[in-house]
């Protein structure tokens, strides 16, 4: 223990409650290994290098206080917190062997005490030694240009390029790339706020445009450099509405929807932002027809290999042109754009609008299966329901498509026609018979009066024709214990069957029927639920892993608690031994059946 009598001591069990149980783990391999370097304390901060797995050693911290660790950080990936393994590995030296901490003076008042000259001499030599430092000071001396200074760009595009590059390739990298980034966009945010719109502006694009040329070659998975490039874009905005020149208006314009193609030629990954909406926003009457021609040139050609795509595309932008024209067009040109596009709910909305409903069904047949329900609203919601019903009723027949088929079951129901909504539901239970289906049955038929004999006629139905499965859990759900067990009775001995037909999956079985069936008939047929359970208990463990055999120990218990009841626990004794000699190389498994307490 620290006999430093000025700095608290701290236990083992407060180190062990500052991180988690794997970093205290290799934290403590890491202190064994003596990889802790250059030990010091400052005031009430302890401080070290600690080897790592990279070349350069990790620089750790960690502040004491009167109520033990309060604060800490490390130069590692995962060390903002200082809770991770080089942290306790410090701190484990702290505790075993705290006189090997010299004490030192900080370096802010080591600092204070140095000449200009010696500051610039440090400075330098510490650039010498690593290189990376100078971005600090290109960044420093691009935060803050004098009033008629415009900032060089290359400049910046050197430093977003080296924050792209120099953070190597890994799932990690993306985190770290962007946290560099946001240093440069912090001064773009800070030249925004003293209203210096030009270089605020040069920053933000510059930060974009570098990203963009350059990401297919960094890793990026989690989406953190598209945060920081959304940010440029917004960034780009504020400075687009606070700039009254038009040529430096349409610079910006045209950087912000060349950002926005950039990410629609993605797959709309989200990396400009809601950029649509922010030119929509901002752009004004002389300015719109010029973003109209834009989007007018960005449409890809009808005819290319990749038709998903292309229509993927020409739609994304479509509706931008939409909502930019939608008050200058007349109904022809507003239809033959909408075609032109593939903007199918515009087309019919707007066909609705005018009452050439026979035409909006035509194009309904004709649009993709995937919006065929939203165009069934929109019939109903400008007064054509009657019609549409008929029509989506003809293509479920048409089709058995089941979207169409669950839209008819909700329009009938939301517009009270019980009845209906019932036909439709169990045409939906009979194409796939399911416990669910079932219980919305009932909800429906109930308040008509005619759950009873709905209900007759579905379990007789499901007997005939072999649903064995699903009688199973219907009767469960009821509480009908012995019907259950009946109908479970009878799928086994299908199972036992040569060619049986029904499919019974191990797996699926003993989640879904053995288990609340075994949990069902535990007081009146005990012995049968030990049967089922010791099935579930032994494929739990055949199928390895530290989580089936948290599940199977916990399905002992209950097995135990029957034969205690039943005044068999010798029987039980022997069922449990047979159990740990069948398995005694499973160490995982004693474990958990000892946390089990058995």
């Amino acid at each position: 223990m620290s006999d430093h009598q000025d700095l608290p001591a701290i236990t083992l069990e407060e180190i062990r409650a500052w991180t988690d149980e794997a970093s205290y783990g290799r934290g403590a391999s890491y202190f064994r290994q003596s990889r802790i370097r250059s030990p010091r304390r400052y005031d009430r901060t302890l401080q070290a290098e600690c080897l790592g797995s990279r070349p350069e050693p990790y620089l750790v911290k960690i502040t004491l206080g009167e109520s033990g660790i309060v604060a800490g950080n490390c130069s590692c990936p995962v060390g903002m917190g200082g809770s991770c393994k080089h942290a306790v590995a410090l701190l484990l030296t702290w505790f075993h062997t705290p006189e090997a901490f010299a004490e030192a003076e900080p370096p802010t008042s080591v600092l204070n005490n140095l000449t200009r000259d010696e500051l610039i001499a440090l400075i330098e030599g510490m650039i010498e030694r690593h290189p990376d430092l100078e971005t600090m000071l290109t960044l420093k001396a691009i935060s803050s240009p004098a009033p008629t200074q415009t900032l060089d760009p290359e400049t910046i595009r050197r430093q977003a390029t080296r924050a792209l590059f120099s953070h190597g390739h890994d799932w990690r990298s993306g985190y770290h790339i962007s946290e560099e980034l946001s240093g440069i966009v912090v001064i773009a945010d800070a030249l925004a706020q003293r209203e210096d719109w030009t270089n605020a502006a040069l920053v933000y694009r510059t930060i974009a445009e570098t990203v963009r040329d350059n990401y297919e070659q960094i890793y990026d998975d989690e989406g953190d450099v598209t945060w920081v490039v959304a940010s440029c874009v917004a960034g780009l905005g504020n400075c687009l509405a606070a700039t009254p020149d038009l040529s430096s208006r349409l610079e910006l314009l045209r950087a912000i929807f060349n950002l926005y193609l950039w990410d629609v030629s993605l797959g709309g990954y989200g990396m400009a932002g809601d950029a649509p909406t922010l030119l929509l926003n901002s752009v004004r009457p002389d300015e719109r027809r010029t973003l109209v021609s834009w989007l007018h040139e960005a449409l890809p050609p009808k005819v290319t290999e990749d038709a998903f795509s292309r229509d993927w595309r020409r739609q994304t932008l479509g509706a931008f042109l939409l909502a930019l024209e939608q008050d200058h067009l007349d109904d022809d040109h507003y239809l033959e754009l909408c075609r032109d596009t593939g903007r199918d709910l515009e087309l019919v909305e707007r066909l609705l609008v005018l009452g050439r409903v026979e035409e909006a069904i035509a194009e309904t047949r004709s649009a993709p299966g995937y919006l065929l329900t939203q165009l069934a609203d929109l019939f109903v919601d400008y007064g054509y329901g009657d019609r549409i019903r008929s029509f989506v009723a003809d293509l479920w027949e048409e089709g058995n498509d089941r979207r169409l088929l669950a839209w008819l079951k909700a329009d009938a129901e939301h517009h009270g026609q019980l009845e209906r909504a019932l036909e439709w539901t169990t045409i939906q239970f009979w194409h796939h018979p399911k416990l669910e289906a079932y219980q919305e049955l009932r909800r429906l038929a109930e308040p008509l009066g005619r759950w009873h004999a709905v209900r007759a006629g579905i379990l007789s139905r499901l007997d005939a024709e072999g649903y064995d499965v699903e009688l199973v859990r219907i009767y469960l759900e009821e509480g009908a214990a012995e019907l259950a067990l009946r109908a479970f009775e009878k799928l086994q001995e299908k199972q036992r069957e040569p060619r049986g037909q029904t499919p019974f999956p191990d797996r699926w079985s003993s989640h879904y029927l053995h288990v609340p069936l075994a949990e069902a008939i535990a007081v009146s047929h005990p012995w049968k639920a030990v049967a089922l359970l010791k099935e579930v208990i032994d494929r739990l463990i055949a199928a390895r892993g530290r989580g089936n055999y948290a599940e199977a120990a916990r399905h002992l218990q209950t097995v135990r608690g029957i034969y205690l009841t039943h005044g068999a626990s010798e029987e039980w004794q022997v069922l449990i031994d047979d159990v740990r000699n069948r398995n005694r190389r499973l160490r995982a498994l004693r474990d958990e059946l000892e946390k089990a307490g058995i």
